[in-house]
């Protein structure tokens, strides 16, 4: 929840414009690679994420079960493509166009990566990403919103879940904000 911390709304974008570094705390970040990163919310309806080319990345859902890789390894093949989340029993129409996903939760982690150019620089590249990544609602796929986009570079905030009594707080608000079944009966 290191995002909603740090004023970042769900379907909003973090971005580390530069290369990872030491000030933010992530579980297994290098500092040779662009991260992109938005806590994915279908809980008002199915979700567009509209990516761009050259992608390297993963969807999971509230569990951190997979739902399904994006970009070079998903059903883009790396090309960039429209996916379209589906809330868990949604019963509405579904358009043509998008690699198409139901998930069991409202809540999801999306992790994308992109590679600096050869000299090292990541201007291009951002650049590109920010001219084409976009999370909105399918509602809204006739005019999506512009993206909002949070660089993080060089700041210093916390990704990795507490490791005292408040994890269970984290644990429990997780629990209550998505539907029965989101989470395996051994998890709970």
């Amino acid at each position: 929840m290191g995002y909603a911390n740090e004023g970042v709304a769900p379907n909003d974008v973090v971005i580390h414009s530069g290369l990872m570094d030491a000030r933010s705390i992530w579980l297994t970040p290098n500092t040779t690679t662009i991260y992109i990163a938005a806590h994915v919310d279908t809980s008002h309806g199915p979700i567009v994420i509209d990516t761009p080319p050259g992608m390297l990345g993963i969807l999971d859902d509230a569990a951190f079960d997979y739902v399904t890789d994006i970009g070079a390894l998903g059903p883009d093949k790396g090309e960039g493509g429209k996916y379209l989340f589906l809330p868990p029993g949604y019963e509405g129409e579904i358009p043509d166009g998008y690699f198409v996903f139901e998930t069991k939760s409202y809540d999801h982690w999306l992790i994308l990566r992109a590679s600096p150019d050869p000299d090292g620089t990541t201007e291009g590249p951002v650049a590109k990403i920010k001219e084409r990544l976009n999370i909105y609602p399918l509602a809204k796929a006739d005019t999506p919103p512009n993206e909002i986009f949070h660089d993080f570079t060089g700041r210093q905030y916390n990704t990795v879940h507490a490791n005292n009594f408040h994890f269970f707080e984290e644990i429990d608000a997780a629990v209550q904000a998505n539907p029965t079944g989101a989470f395996l009966p051994e998890i709970l």
